[in-house]
């Protein structure tokens, strides 16, 4: 077994612990920065340049995770598989030095749409994913996905117990979080649009 992870880089727009909000227990969220999917009414706008974002090594974030008190890991974006490569060094290695965290992954992308070996991958290294674009008349305000299109797949037994949470409750309520003195961010998933108003 090796005892120190691997050194990629992923470009992250930023993170947040513990969270409650992107799935069970107290979780250790990260957005990675660049997403090509330009959905309407984007719950991540600012996400979506590759410019700007800070890059993190997966040992730093290794090291940030075990020093969180977090059960799981939620990765989201952006879009995480625009950084494939770097995503699953950082999962392969939660794996081996936080093997108790489940981790859930959301993606634009279609399942049938991504590549083999990625879906090979994922399905190895993610607990459960949620895939699809965001649809923002498909809101529909339930479940941990953010329109009703987008679908969940759990790979492994660990998340199950939470199926039906994750799949057909109310949205789990959003949280606040201080990134720094100027920067404050909702985290959670977005209601639809009318409840806004």
């Amino acid at each position: 077994m090796n005892n120190k992870p691997l050194e990629y880089r992923i470009k992250i727009g930023y993170y947040c612990f513990p969270v409650n909000s992107l799935g069970p227990g107290n979780r250790f969220v990260l957005w990675t920065k660049g997403c090509n999917r330009s959905c309407f009414r984007c719950a991540s706008p600012n996400l979506q340049s590759t410019t700007g974002g800070v890059f993190y090594s997966t040992v730093e974030l290794i090291e940030l995770m075990k020093q969180s008190n977090c059960s799981g890991l939620t990765v989201s974006g952006g879009e995480p598989l625009i950084q494939a490569q770097s995503v699953f060094s950082l999962l392969q290695d939660v794996r081996i030095f936080l093997p108790e965290w489940d981790i859930i992954l959301f993606t634009g992308f279609l399942f049938d749409e991504i590549d083999n070996n990625i879906r090979s991958k994922l399905s190895t290294l993610v607990d459960l994913l949620i895939d699809g674009p965001y649809i923002d008349s498909l809101n529909d305000d339930l479940g941990l996905r953010g329109s009703s299109n987008q679908k969940y797949y759990f790979f492994t037994e660990r998340l199950q117990p939470f199926a039906k949470e994750l799949e057909s409750h109310p949205h789990p309520r959003r949280q606040l979080f201080l990134l720094s003195d100027e920067e404050m961010i909702s985290v959670g998933i977005a209601p639809p649009r009318e409840k806004y108003i």
